[in-house]
């Protein structure tokens, strides 16, 4: 009986040793980030609520890549490296600000293909945001 025991104890721990086939979720911080994204429009105003400007061009686009190095086509132009300061906050280096850099904050949604990007620092006066997708 107390080899029984054992060997159902050995098979249990073997099973639960194997590869799991369900796939895990990121939990790096800006694992959310990674990758390429198209601008497609910005959210601004010159008072009162913010308004849709859709994009009047198209290739804008940025590529936040895992070691920090960003990629920028028609946007943020300069810039080549970003850091996460926590999980809704990204410092986009160098720019033309007065601290060489600017901080944004950041939601991802609709299941990581919407990015979009609000300014903090410096931040805009009226509200503003920049709209990515995948």
């Amino acid at each position: 009986m107390k080899q029984l025991a054992s060997l159902c104890l050995v098979f249990v721990l073997l099973n639960s040793c194997g590869k799991s086939t369900e796939k895990k979720a990121d939990t790096r911080l800006g694992a959310q980030l990674y990758g390429g994204w198209m601008f497609t429009g910005s959210y601004y105003s010159i008072g009162g609520p913010e308004e849709w400007h859709p994009a009047d061009t198209t290739g804008i686009s940025v590529i936040f890549a895992e070691n920090g190095t960003l990629q920028t086509n028609g946007i943020y132009t300069g810039a080549n490296r970003y850091i996460m300061i926590d999980s809704t906050t990204v410092e986009i280096q160098p720019l033309p600000t007065e601290k060489g850099y600017a901080r944004f904050s950041f939601k991802v949604t609709e299941n990581g293909n919407k990015l979009t990007l609000s300014p903090i620092d410096p931040a805009c006066i009226e509200g503003c945001s920049s709209v990515f997708v995948r």
